[in-house]
């Protein structure tokens, strides 16, 4: 199995810098050595486990155990590194190695006013699969006024919003469990898209601001009783479903 991979990824998944773009400069610097000599191509491709690889003169050493959990985020954090309030601070809370800690990385985010589900990961094949259009993601939102059964049809079959300064048609949503009267509408929406602040812009086009937004489901894993800034490891199976699910273990957090 080839397991090289570009130096710049190894670079960013390492942490030490908040951005892609700090971690570039860092290696076109040669800031970073790899078996004792500066390497300045970020694409240059290698085997992490077999070279030694010092950035910043800290050694980089490299978990090969792939790890996923699910984390209840709060409001008011962002998914962003280099905010002062992010998930990534909750990373502690997990009783697991520092290495392993810093492997992990959000798979998507969830704007700062959103709650719920988010999945944490080392594996990004994983991610990356999570990310695509086959798997959906479920929220419970709450919108001012009354939903009427035209404009929940406007959503369910695709909408218009607006993004970075163009228009773009939405794919086909679900949309059930609608309540509401003249004041606030509660619904579930499932989509498996991602755009930035999506939901919110396709309510807003329907003159239905959202007052609250929590994401309840990533393909087969749900949010349930998992409490607000905690965390529960998890497997490949509980999210995509595959057969011979695996327990899940509750002692990290």
């Amino acid at each position: 199995m080839n397991r090289k991979q570009r130096l710049l990824k190894i670079v960013v998944q390492s942490r030490i810098y908040t951005t892609r773009l700090e971690a570039e400069r860092a290696v076109r610097a040669g800031k970073v050595l790899v078996d004792g000599k500066p390497l300045s191509n970020p694409q240059y491709q290698l085997d992490p486990n077999k070279r030694k690889v010092i950035i910043e003169g800290k050694s980089l050493k490299i978990s090969t155990e792939k790890l996923y959990f699910a984390f209840n985020k709060p409001a008011g954090v962002t998914c962003e590194k280099n905010e002062v309030s992010n998930v990534y601070h909750f990373l502690k809370r997990l009783k697991i190695p520092e290495d392993s800690k810093k492997s992990l990385s959000c798979v998507g985010r969830l704007d700062k006013d959103t709650t719920g589900l988010l999945i944490f990961t080392s594996d990004g094949q994983f991610a990356h699969k999570v990310l695509g259009t086959s798997v959906k993601k479920t929220y419970e939102a709450v919108v001012e006024g009354y939903l009427s059964k035209e404009e929940a049809e406007r959503i369910r079959k695709g909408i218009d919003i607006r993004l970075d300064d163009k228009i773009y048609k939405t794919q086909p949503a679900e949309l059930f469990n609608i309540k509401g009267d003249e004041n606030t509408t509660s619904a579930k929406i499932a989509i498996t898209e991602g755009k930035k602040r999506q939901i919110r812009k396709m309510f807003e086009a329907v003159k239905h601001p959202v007052i609250s937004l929590k994401r309840i489901q990533i393909g087969n894993l749900k949010l349930e009783t998992l409490t607000q800034g905690n965390f529960r490891q998890i497997t490949v199976e509980e999210v995509l479903g595959k057969q011979n699910k695996k327990k899940s273990r509750d002692d990290y957090y």
